[in-house]
Formats: C-alpha cells, structure tokens, sequence
C-alpha cells in the first residue's frame, strides 16, 4: 500500500514510515490519536478517507485535556519558575568564578 501512495503521489509520503511506531506508542501509553488512527486505517485499506472523515467528524465531543487549563499553566509557571532559579544560580556562580579568576590573575 505504501509503494501504491507513493506511486500516485510521485514522491516520498513523509510520515508513512513512522505510523507503526506512532501507532505502537499510543497502544503502549493509552493515548487515543483518533487522527493517526484513521490515517493507519486508510492506508491499510481499512477504511476510505471519506468514511475516516465522517467517522472523525461524527466523534462524541469532549475535552481532549486530562487536566484543567488552569492546573497545566500553573504548572508550566512552576516549571519555567525552577528553570529561572536554576539559571540564576548557574550566573551567579559564573560570576564568582570570574571574580576568583580575576583575583587569580590580577594577584
């Protein structure tokens, strides 16, 4: 089948390759990837595009979020929060080591 897409398209179908082990990772993780399945369904032949867009259209509405807005950016602020502390240290010792260096050389 992929030599078949490759032939109509006339050139590489960048992304085919890697669908098995997107596939596997998402069997492995439970994580549903409606998407990548229906593209694996159509290029195994299960399925024909339209048939993957309307069963993807016609998909219960609901929040692809395990957490909420809120909960994810109070950690992202947590999480850039250490970022910046760790990058502060990592001057403020740079600078001591520039000072001792210079004390060093100029002793």
């Amino acid at each position: 089948m992929l030599m078949t897409l490759q032939k109509e398209v006339g050139m590489v179908v960048e992304g085919l390759n890697a669908l098995p082990a997107a596939m596997q990772l998402a069997k492995r993780y439970d994580v549903e990837m409606p998407i990548t399945a229906m593209v694996d369904a159509i290029v195994k032949g299960k399925v024909s595009p339209n048939e993957a867009v309307k069963a993807l259209m016609n998909r219960d509405r609901k929040t692809e979020l395990t957490k909420s807005v809120a909960d994810i950016n109070f950690e992202n602020s947590i999480i850039k929060s250490k970022k910046r502390v760790r990058y502060e240290k990592e001057l403020l010792l740079m600078v001591h080591l520039i000072y001792y260096i210079t004390d060093i050389l100029i002793y």
